[in-house]
């Protein structure tokens, strides 16, 4: 038995204990930041009453009552089913366990969200396109171009090129370059972004074709897009603390893009993999 479920049935308690139990379950996070004293001054009833409430539920005192308290809250899926505001998860008073809480939460939702909307006709497609490419280019900015940094990243390993620019401004000039032969990525969470939208157009008129990562399937940039692959649509386009939900499928996607091209070639890029890392381990190690 838990301490939640020790607090529910208060075998055994005091009066005094049990007011001290139900303060407890209606302030559970808060009570994790407490000290003795405070618990007993905001539950109207005495430190000693904590410690003899605390041995009867079989723990040396309130330090472990709370160390058990935090890690029952960690392991109760029922605390986790709350309701969280993708723009702004967590509030000014939040203590660790409720803003840490608040954000698993969010990171859920958001995977839930996005894994939902993915068809794997649409990433069979979207992996054919990478096949029979040329070369590929990557289309994003701000928190997505760093996304895209990690993909690039794992497609390098398995000796697959993706081309981004480094340089804030120059996006338009590797989209000019891009063939009908070649792909490209573009990441647009709205998907009417002027600028990417701009980027887009150029990739369209040099017919090449591209995959788009959005949460809005009918925008702008989708109507121009080969293939369009969704993420979680709840976040706001404009005010928000950060970009939690919106980065979480997109990565969610990239990861599955990458997962499902190595596939493809399983034995072919296991053993690529497992070069580079040997290669880079001896480098490390001369």
């Amino acid at each position: 038995m838990n301490t939640l479920e020790m607090l529910q049935k208060k075998e055994k308690f005091s009066t005094s204990e049990a007011l001290l139990a139900d303060f407890i379950l209606e302030n559970k996070e808060k009570v994790l930041s407490m000290s003795v004293q405070d618990l007993a001054k905001s539950s109207y009833t005495s430190t000693s009453s904590v410690v003899r409430m605390c041995k009867k539920m079989g723990l040396d005192g309130y330090q472990s009552f709370k160390i058990q308290l935090a890690t029952d809250l960690q392991k109760s899926d029922d605390d986790f089913a709350i309701k969280i505001d993708p723009n702004f998860p967590f509030s000014k008073n939040d203590c660790y366990f409720e803003y840490s809480k608040k954000i698993y939460n969010l990171c859920k939702e958001a995977l839930t969200d996005t894994y939902k909307k993915c068809s794997a006709h649409d990433f069979e497609k979207s992996v054919q396109l990478l096949e029979k490419s040329e070369k590929c280019c990557i289309v994003a900015i701000g928190d997505s171009y760093l996304r895209c940094l990690d993909f690039q990243n794992k497609m390098m390993k398995i000796n697959e090129t993706i081309l981004m620019s480094t340089i804030p401004g120059e996006i338009g000039h590797l989209a000019n370059t891009m063939t009908p032969k070649d792909c490209a990525i573009v990441v647009s969470y709205s998907g009417n972004t002027n600028e990417t939208a701009g980027y887009a157009e150029i990739l369209k008129r040099k017919h090449c074709p591209f995959i788009l990562i959005t949460s809005r399937p009918n925008s702008r940039i989708a109507k121009m897009a080969s293939v369009v692959l969704c993420v979680t649509d709840r976040e706001s386009q404009s005010i928000k603390f950060s970009t939690f939900a919106s980065q979480i499928g997109i990565e969610f996607v990239l990861n599955n893009l990458y997962a499902y091209f190595f596939i493809r070639n399983y034995d072919k890029n296991t053993t690529q993999r497992l070069e580079t890392e040997m290669d880079f381990i001896n480098t490390r190690s001369d």
